[in-house]
């Protein structure tokens, strides 16, 4: 079974704020010295570091599924029990895109918890988020 495509307004505009939040993630990991280390379910309700990124499950899968999407653009280390997390890096793949965001920025966002979940083209971005 195909994944549910969404292409209501507020859908797309969802998806809007889950790529912006993307590209949010990678510029905490650029600017972090030594990589941000990231929770994909903050499921003991820990506080979060400087260094540190603490997602809910939902959040947590959309952010696994981009990471999937671009591989060569991270590199990430074994979990650890005291960030309940792994360590991300950006690759200089993921610098450049990073930097040039428009080739990948509409690419669509996939989430849900039940397969086979849902598929949303995000809006396109405002000026101010270019």
């Amino acid at each position: 079974m195909k994944p549910k495509r969404l292409t209501d307004r507020e859908s797309r505009r969802m998806a809007r704020c889950t790529r912006d939040h993307h590209w949010s993630i990678m510029e905490r990991i650029r600017d972090t010295p030594g990589g941000l280390w990231i929770c994909l379910w903050n499921k003991y309700g820990r506080d979060e570091a400087p260094n540190e990124v603490r997602m809910c499950l939902i959040s947590g899968m959309e952010w696994a599924e981009w990471v999937m999407a671009h591989r060569d653009w991270f590199r990430w280390g074994r979990y650890n029990t005291r960030h309940d997390g792994n360590r991300y890096r950006l690759t200089d793949a993921g610098l450049a895109a990073l930097e040039d965001r428009a080739p990948y920025d509409m690419e669509p966002v996939e989430g849900g918890l039940v397969e086979p979940g849902w598929i949303c083209t995000p809006l396109p971005p405002t000026k101010e988020r270019l």
